[in-house]
């Protein structure tokens, strides 16, 4: 069946809608203003999915094809529209979800841009059947890729010698993690079996070469946000956007510039980044990550740093926090999933005075504040765009308690 249709608006995972007798079909690839013939590829009782065929008009909010995969590979899922139109969606796509699943009257600020597109510092790349790239969006199957609009000149320079190097060589690789800093400093971690002879040779300019567990050369590579350095592993977890990072820890800062904090507990603290942004605003300050090498990281950080007031427990918060008591101010950057309720009902014995709550996922983000909403006020939220191209966007509630 083919027909013919207007999209209306988008999903939040960025997918067009249009309607069908009453019927929500979901088209990946169609933006808001499309005209588009569709053909449904899965019917479902409550919904479609259709694939376009043709168009018959593209939105004027369209931008021209930037990447030759962008169809195949599913990793940008609204690189399809103008970088304009992609800061609205989001913006709108915050404010649905909070006003929906909250119901309270909240502040949502201006979306914080990101200055570049090609923003991303680290890219994992998975081999099979002799395809080096990216999985389908839904899929594990392999895109053959030779570049990626979203990351760096540097990391794509290193992706075509990465392709050499694994075509010259027999080797069992099944995954390749390729980082970089803003700094010139660059990492490559191979996982399976690889000649380690082979690739030191090749890339014997490279800081660090680890391959599967075994590190060759440096332990970490350094970063830099502002006045600040900080040393990351190839397996700690460290914000892909090399532009706005800082404009997220930034950001942080202002919300608690100029408050009385004595004591600040920083959880899923990672190598430290926000935690030592933020250590001149409290007395004493406290992060928490279960990764034991992005722990050892912190600590290098701390000291390379000066951050005398700052410490690091080696934990899952899960695990830790029913210890503490008494603390003025917690930041909390969950993963995706956001926070277990354990850690909720914690944060609501400590009953804190401020809660700075770091979401890369909406929808987990309004499911955590509605358990918490009863004794704190979400004062503002500001969304802060670390995923140009993609659906996501990352958030930054303020919750004061009542």
């Amino acid at each position: 069946m083919e027909n013919s249709f207007d999209v209306l608006k988008l999903d939040h995972n960025g997918r067009g809608i249009i309607k069908k007798d009453g019927k929500t079909i979901f088209v990946p690839g169609a933006t808001i203003g499309d005209t588009v013939k569709i053909k449904i590829v899965k019917d479902n009782k409550n919904y479609s999915v259709g694939n376009i065929t043709c168009f018959i008009k593209k939105s004027c909010k369209r931008r021209e094809r930037y990447c030759k995969y962008f169809d195949k590979c599913g990793g940008c899922s609204i690189g399809n529209l103008k970088y304009e139109e992609q800061l609205k969606y989001k913006e709108e796509k915050i404010k649905n979800i909070i006003n929906r699943f909250l119901k309270e009257d909240i502040k949502i600020n201006p979306i914080i841009y990101s200055k570049d597109l090609k923003y991303r510092n680290k890219i994992t790349l998975h081999i099979k059947n002799g395809k080096i790239g990216l999985y389908k969006e839904q899929s594990n199957d392999i895109v053959d890729i030779t570049e990626c609009a979203l990351v760096s000149d540097e990391i794509n320079k290193l992706i075509k010698r990465v392709r050499r190097f694994l075509k010259r060589n027999r080797n069992n690789v099944r995954e390749v993690v390729i980082r970089t800093t803003c700094i010139g400093h660059s990492m490559i971690k191979f996982i399976g079996d690889v000649n380690e002879d082979k690739a030191y040779n090749s890339f014997e300019d490279i800081d660090s070469i680890v391959i599967n567990d075994k590190i060759i050369g440096a332990r970490y590579i350094t970063e830099e946000l502002g006045k600040y350095k900080f040393k990351m592993s190839c397996d700690s977890f460290f914000q892909v956007n090399r532009f706005n990072t800082i404009n997220l820890y930034n950001e942080v800062c202002r919300v608690i510039k100029g408050k009385k904090i004595n004591k600040l507990i920083d959880l899923y603290c990672g190598t430290g980044t926000i935690t030592i942004f933020v250590c001149k605003n409290a007395f004493e300050v406290l992060g928490i990550e279960k990764v034991e090498s992005a722990v050892e990281a912190a600590r290098l950080n701390r000291a390379i740093n000066g951050a005398s007031n700052v410490s690091f427990i080696d934990s899952k918060t899960e695990n830790i926090i029913n210890k503490f008591d008494n603390i003025d101010c917690i930041i909390t950057d969950p993963p995706r999933c956001g926070m277990d309720k354990v850690t909720i009902d914690n944060l609501r014995r400590i009953a804190s005075k401020m809660i700075i709550y770091v979401s890369c996922d909406a929808m987990t983000l309004v499911r955590d504040l509605n358990m918490l909403k009863d004794i704190y006020e979400i004062k503002e939220i500001t969304p802060v765009d670390m995923f140009p191209n993609t659906h996501h966007v990352e958030s930054i509630a303020v919750l004061e308690r009542r």
